[in-house]
């Protein structure tokens, strides 16, 4: 399940891009809302987004965002990266983990 902005969709692909929010290639209504939160409680998600934050309790593959903070709770098969933003890594990440402005931070 993927929760965006407090609506659960079901999916484990989510992209941001601009204004336009996608989970498995469908659109989601922001109602307005200008700041976006993705929430992930599903396995195998890719997550790529231009802003918003990034929470994933499952265990996913990638996660890339341009802005924003980036927390996971599961195993990540991949790389977490982001341009602006903290990355809080609760588990294990078998690729990299970047930031260019922010912290990495390991919490178990």
């Amino acid at each position: 399940m993927i929760v965006v902005n407090g609506v659960n969709y079901s999916g484990n692909n989510v992209t941001i891009s601009g204004d336009k929010v996608l989970v498995n290639g469908k659109q989601v209504d922001l109602k307005g809302q200008l700041k976006v939160e993705i929430i992930v409680h599903a396995d195998d998600a890719t997550i790529s987004t231009e802003s918003g934050t990034v929470t994933v309790n499952g265990n996913t593959k990638n996660i890339k965002t341009m802005s924003g903070n980036v927390s996971t709770q599961g195993y990540v098969e991949g790389n977490v990266s982001t341009m602006s933003g903290d990355v809080t890594v609760a588990s294990s990440v078998h690729g990299n983990v970047s930031t260019m402005s922010g912290d990495i931070r390991y919490s178990d």
